[in-house]
């Protein structure tokens, strides 16, 4: 494991595992989750002769356990017999041309650990016993790419292939696994309960309110794991602590309970723990541990006999930074080539670091790579150069996003000193042109910017700084546009793709120094029209739900903005200054306003279905036939804002401020309005409310038909309206 003296098998804790059976008119509003014990579950699908059931998909998020549990399905079916098992990890097959062939192709270069033809359909031994085990359906590689498309074409063909073998009489069946995003784009025909199986983290508090109630294994599920694996780990580690640390086992400590609860991250934090047991007595960025591991990495490999090696932490980190760079240019932040990432190291300038970290011999630092942080992956299938990958995939993400960091702390030092020179050697442009060089050729990826926002978080004394060098840089951007590429080609398709890409990291890296700083980013539009221009190039003319572009509109300045019919559903808003925006028709469902200014927006027929405009500021805002079903709006400004017609049906107005609002006609019906305040509100006999919705809310001065409730009976007045 790593580096250590033990194995994985010395610390494994049983894998748990859950699915909702499909509904039906007997389950209906029933619970419908099943849990179940990972192995057993595998084991006992494999054991069934059952042709319509021949695919099982097990997902999962990073290092969760997919890999290992598939590993141990393996080992123990090889160890029983009755089955010809073929074991597949995902990223050493590269798709060249039909599934089968590439199949076949990857079972011929490892004769070694293949003796059968999986495909012979003249074979003289009858019904054969086949079980495929595809490891990693996210890592699928073609030429250094990898997309959803591709691993949609696989498992297409892969079931047409599968069917023919049953059709020929063989008992084939496939487990396939890969990370959340990719498996939930295959689901499509696995509708069998209990085909896709979806990985529990160690500790499920957290994954218990997403999933609701439990039809069965509930003890199973409420089970913390997290207490068995670090006894384990005291016990192999041959220590005399035998239990979890306190701080773990604190419900208000949960980006350490989230870090816990993995099972790869559970392990790199008891690394970090048993080296510094100080780092869990105080609230933890998880970029900190990150860090933390990479220094204790960087100290264990100069330590002692290789004190003469000249490179400090600083240098060390900064090769890993480009390291990851290359790996995330190339398509995929896991693995890169040698020859790559002595590329990124001499165009910044690391040359003689690189020398220096190499001065043991080039196999020395070969082994220093693969000992931790990186293993051996094979060879670049288009160049055949030697290539190698993080032993985990959050490694090299958190070391891109601190790469981006440096390059934000770079650009704004470097900025200031030519302006405080009276130089002009270094200009907007060359910024802007530093920025395309680093962000354009890939896209951020959620999991960097999570790093990222963490990042910037432990860097509070410098984010107003940067903050105000990205807002210069994002308005030089939509003023003159960015500074051409250098070395596209003459592409016009390239081109465009790679300034896409640095804006949509500009327009994040900006709205996450925001949320630190507290300051809206008061950004020049140059037109009314420019902020929907820029979500167009991002996320094309119609949206579509969740973008990561949506995550970079926090504490922005949009007011006056043209946002008629944009589709911003799940988008972060926080705090954002909409002040007499125009969101006409939009599509804001699940979006984060809280604590915006929508001051008279104008939001006429828009979606806010399970908005959080909880603290939002919408004095005189037009919401005329607006869906508010069950957004959240306590605390609201509402003063003065037409709702007429709007739907509030189940919507949290607790304590809001509805003084002068205009609700003729609009559904309160299962609102809640406790605390609220209604003093002069208008409202009609089409009103709509829940009786007990208004029994302590502020009613004195409100209007029915033009005359003042004011004195007059509660149950009268519930009478006089539609409810």
């Amino acid at each position: 494991m790593f580096d250590e003296a033990f194995s994985v098998d010395a610390v494994y804790v049983p894998l748990r595992v859950y699915y909702e059976e499909k509904e039906t008119e007997t389950n209906k509003d029933k619970p419908r989750i099943v849990v179940k014990d990972a192995e057993t579950e595998i084991m006992k699908w494999i054991g069934k002769e059952d042709s319509r059931n021949a695919f099982m998909l097990l997902r999962g998020g990073p290092g969760s356990g997919k890999s290992v549990l598939a590993k141990r399905i393996s080992a123990k079916l090889a160890k029983q017999g009755g089955h010809y098992l073929y074991h597949i990890s995902m990223h050493q097959l590269i798709l060249a041309k039909s599934v089968e062939a590439d199949i076949l192709a990857f079972i011929q270069s490892n004769l070694y650990l293949f003796e059968e033809n999986p495909f012979d359909r003249n074979t003289s031994e009858g019904k054969k016993k086949v079980l495929f085990v595809f490891d990693g359906l996210d890592e699928l590689a073609k030429s250094g790419a990898i997309s959803l498309e591709l691993a949609r074409r696989f498992v297409g063909e892969l079931k047409q292939l599968i069917e023919l073998e049953q059709v020929n009489g063989h008992q084939v069946k496939v487990l396939l696994t890969g990370r959340d995003l990719v498996i939930q784009q295959n689901e499509r025909g696995f509708d069998a309960d209990g085909q896709v199986l979806r990985l529990m983290p160690f500790h499920a508090v957290e994954l218990g309110n997403k999933i609701g109630d439990i039809k069965s294994g509930e003890a199973l599920f409420k089970k913390d794991q997290r207490i068995i694996w670090w006894e384990n780990y005291w016990k192999v580690k041959g220590k005399a602590r035998k239990q979890i640390p306190e701080k773990l086992l604190d419900n208000s400590e949960k980006e350490l309970i989230s870090v816990s609860a993995e099972p790869l991250l559970n392990y790199l934090l008891a690394r970090v723990y048993e080296k510094n047991p100080k780092i869990l007595r105080s609230r933890q960025n998880l970029n900190s541990i990150y860090q933390t591991l990479v220094c204790g990495v960087h100290e264990r490999s100069y330590a002692g006999e290789r004190k003469h090696v000249a490179i400090d932490v600083k240098g060390f980190l900064r090769i890993l930074q480009e390291i990851a760079i290359a790996a995330w240019h190339g398509g995929d932040v896991r693995a890169v080539s040698f020859e790559k990432i002595k590329g990124r190291c001499r165009e910044n300038g690391l040359e003689g670091l690189l020398k220096d970290f190499g001065g043991m011999e080039e196999q020395g630092f070969m082994k220093l790579l693969v000992s931790f942080f990186f293993q051996e992956r094979g060879r670049e299938a288009t160049r055949g150069e030697k290539t190698f990958e993080f032993t985990h995939k959050s490694f090299g993400e958190y070391l891109a996003a601190l790469r981006i960091v440096h390059e934000v702390n770079l650009i704004c030092a470097k900025y200031q000193e030519s302006k405080s020179n009276y130089d002009g050697v270094f200009g907007l442009e060359e910024a802007l042109k530093r920025w395309l060089k680093l962000c354009g050729p890939s896209e951020l990826g959620t999991n960097i910017f999570s790093f990222l926002k963490r990042e910037i978080l432990l860097r509070k004394e410098a984010v107003a700084g940067w903050q105000e060098m990205l807002l210069e840089m994002m308005n030089g951007m939509l003023k003159n546009g960015w500074p051409l590429p250098e070395g596209i080609n003459n592409s016009l398709k390239e081109a465009t793709r790679i300034a896409r890409n640095a804006e949509e990291t500009l327009l994040l890296t900006l709205s996450a120094c925001a949320k630190v700083s507290g300051k809206v980013s008061a950004v020049k539009w140059p037109t009314a029209f420019s902020a929907g221009q820029l979500l167009s190039r991002l996320c094309g003319q119609y949206g579509g739900g969740g973008e990561l572009s949506f995550q970079g509109l926090a504490l922005l300045d949009l007011a006056q903005q043209d946002l008629e019919n944009s589709t911003l559903t799940f988008g972060d808003l926080q705090g954002a200054n909409l002040k007499e925006a125009l969101l006409f028709r939009a599509h804001l469902y699940g979006v984060n306003l809280q604590g915006a200014n929508l001051e008279e927006a104008t939001l006429y027929q828009t979606n806010l279905r399970g908005a959080n405009l909880r603290g939002a500021d919408l004095p005189d805002t037009y919401l005329q036939l607006a869906d508010l079903q069950e957004a959240n709006l306590q605390e609201a400004n509402l003063q003065g804002a037409k709702l007429q017609g709007a739907n509030l049906q189940g919507a949290d107005l607790q304590r809001a401020d509805l003084q002068g609002a205009y609700l003729e006609e609009a559904i309160l019906q299962g609102a809640n309005l406790q605390g609220a305040n209604l003093q002069g509100a208008r409202l009609n006999s089409a009103t709509r409310f829940s009786p007990s919705s208004l029994n302590t809310s502020d009613m004195d001065y409100a209007f029915v038909k033009g005359k003042k409730l004011s004195g007059i009976p509660l149950k009268k007045f519930l009478k006089s309206i539609s409810y």
